[in-house]
């Protein structure tokens, strides 16, 4: 199979899963990441200070339950990522789609900050085509 024939075949299927996401009623989680600190030594001096996290709306993605563990009665959830939605994220932190998740702070889901457990990468030809991310309650 040609390369061209390969990136177009992953290509659709990333296409795909995000409309999958988008027909399972797809809406926007919120993730909580660190800010890097600015360098303005000044502003620290005067108080000023900018925030320390910040609130990266991701859309479309989808969240479900997740199968609990015997030892936890929390909130335990499965959420579903298209790349396409996180790409623009990633290219800004040159971070990897594990490093982000890896370094995030939590998922808010409700009022609560659900501790991201684990990440997982559906891929087709090694091209990601679908992100399922586990997070649950910390306690």
């Amino acid at each position: 199979m040609s390369d061209i024939t390969m990136n177009s075949r992953t290509a659709a299927l990333a296409r795909a899963a995000e409309a999958m996401l988008r027909a399972l009623g797809g809406g926007d989680v919120v993730i909580r990441c660190p800010v890097a600190p600015a360098g303005n030594a000044a502003n620290a001096e005067l108080g000023i200070e900018g925030p320390v996290t910040e609130d990266l709306s991701i859309t479309p993605a989808v969240a479900r339950s997740s199968v609990a563990r015997a030892s936890d009665s929390g909130l335990r959830l499965e959420f579903l990522f298209a790349p396409a939605s996180l790409a623009r994220y990633l290219d800004d932190r040159g971070e990897s789609a594990e490093d982000f998740f890896a370094g995030a702070l939590g998922i808010v889901h409700g009022q609560k900050l659900l501790h991201v457990e684990s990440m997982t990468a559906e891929s087709f030809a090694g091209t990601p085509y679908l992100y399922r991310v586990v997070a649950a309650e910390t306690s």
